[in-house]
């Protein structure tokens, strides 16, 4: 049954790594083979047996960080495992409904995990992160390349993404199984004690799992707490802008289509300068969070400094685990720069924050209200939480 992958060779040495719980196989010929934590097996007794459903307990996850990195082909053939923490679990018949949550000690949902549903002994692995810094969707075309809907890419699609020098490439399983990959992904969570919780066919089973620092590390326990409460402020600062950005977006393309059928229809001036200046004022607020060149769709501009969305993706790479080419220091407290840095940024971000409060609590229902009186749809408003 545990044959998996090793194969079929005489078998010259067998240990088992007493930290981890790897099984390690020396093969004829100066192979070798690990059946990576063995945990859910020496915990596999009566209890686990007769159980319908049943949560192992995990071994400790370390917040390992990468010492040397090449992007080059490497010379072996065996991959390493997925970075983080693995949870096992038995399930005696697959479940009709299965869900992984990490809490944190706090209580608060971190994480929701895709789980296997296959009888038998199932692993998930958790990266020891918050979800990926959600993603912006463009809906409009820009006015320095109208035609970008033209674009193979992008034929067919609602919404493109943004790219920029390392933000918006794929989260393929390469890159997420090393300690870092790009940008958007989420924070690393502290050291300290957490809470699996698995829920399978109305039975909710909790074990706690231990996240450790770094052993390599030279930093205190306080000094990674400090990083991480600055990489979740920069986190939440990041999405917030992504949230004001895809509801502008949601605006401004009706607003756009709008001005389409104005055009076809020859309708009056006013109505079209109308629409035009609520627009020119959503897209005044979104131009404070993401610079125009970026939506253009071209994918290393530096034709224009980078605003909120984009500052708050790199400063928390640079507070945070690293991202693209930027290194990152999660296990050391934030220097007073970076410190300084966010405090302004917050602070913009609060200001554009209040115009976008005021754009939809003034701006766009006076603009409805001259749609209703002349009898036109009005512009539906699309919140994005």
């Amino acid at each position: 049954p545990l044959q998996n992958n090793l194969p079929h060779a005489p078998v010259h040495w067998i240990t088992v790594q007493e930290h981890f719980k790897d099984l390690v196989v020396g093969t004829y010929g100066r192979g070798f083979w690990i059946l990576d934590d063995l945990t859910p097996l020496e915990q596999f007794d009566d209890n686990a047996r007769n159980a319908s459903v049943h949560l192992f307990t995990s071994r400790p996850a370390y917040r390992f960080r990468e010492i040397f990195h090449r992007e080059m082909a490497e010379g072996v053939e065996g991959e390493n495992p997925p970075y983080g923490a693995s949870i096992n679990y038995l399930l005696k018949q697959p479940a009709k409904k299965i869900e992984i949550t990490i809490e944190g000690p706090d209580g608060k949902t971190i994480r929701t995990l895709k789980a296997a549903n296959l009888a038998g002994i199932n692993r998930a692995w958790w990266d020891l992160r918050y979800p990926a810094i959600n993603d912006v969707a463009l809906r409009t075309a820009p006015a320095g390349n109208p035609h970008v809907w033209e674009e193979k890419r992008f034929v067919g699609k609602e919404s493109r993404p943004v790219y920029y020098y390392g933000v918006g490439r794929s989260q393929s399983e390469a890159v997420m199984r090393s300690a870092s990959g790009e940008p958007t992904i989420g924070p690393l969570v502290a050291p300290g004690t957490y809470i699996v919780k698995l829920v399978a066919d109305g039975q909710t089973l909790t074990q706690k799992l231990t996240v450790l620092k770094d052993p390599n590390t030279s930093g205190s326990d306080a000094d990674v707490e400090a990083a991480t409460k600055l990489s979740l402020a920069i986190y939440s600062d990041a999405n917030a802008s992504v949230r004001m950005i895809n509801q502008i977006e949601w605006t401004r393309k009706q607003l756009e289509d709008l001005q389409k059928m104005i055009k076809a229809a020859n309708a009056d001036k006013a109505l079209s300068d109308s629409t035009k200046s609520l627009d020119d004022k959503a897209l005044a607020i979104e131009d404070q969070l993401l610079q125009r060149t970026v939506a253009e769709g071209d994918l290393k501009s530096f034709r224009g400094p980078l605003q909120l969305y984009l500052k708050f993706v790199w400063l928390g790479a640079e507070v945070g685990s690293g991202g693209a080419d930027v290194a990152g220091n999660p296990d050391f407290p934030p220097t007073q720069p970076e410190v300084d840095v966010y405090n302004l940024l917050h602070g913009q971000l609060e200001k554009a924050q209040s115009e976008f409060n005021d754009f939809y609590a003034k701006e766009l229902p006076g603009f409805n209200d001259q749609m209703t009186k002349k009898g036109l749809q009005k512009v539906m408003l699309v919140e994005v939480k």
